[in-house]
C-alpha cells in the first residue's frame, strides 16, 4: 500500500492537484464494492518503486 500512496503522492505533485492523498483516503479507495483487487489491478515497477498502475 505504501507504494501506491507514494504513486499517487508523487502524481500529485506533479499535477499540482491540491492537497496530497492521505494514506487513509488511498485505503478507502481499495475498500469500496467496485473494487475487485483479484481482477485488473496491474503496477508497473522500477526496482522497488512503483512508477503506474491501471
Amino acid at each position: 500500500m505504501l507504494a501506491w500512496l507514494r504513486l499517487h503522492q508523487a502524481i500529485g505533485a506533479v499535477h499540482n492537484d491540491g492537497s496530497p492523498l492521505s494514506e487513509a483516503e488511498l485505503a478507502q479507495r481499495f475498500t469500496g464494492y467496485y473494487v475487485d483487487m483479484a481482477r485488473g489491478r496491474m503496477a508497473a515497477w522500477d526496482g522497488d518503486r512503483m512508477v503506474g498502475h491501471h
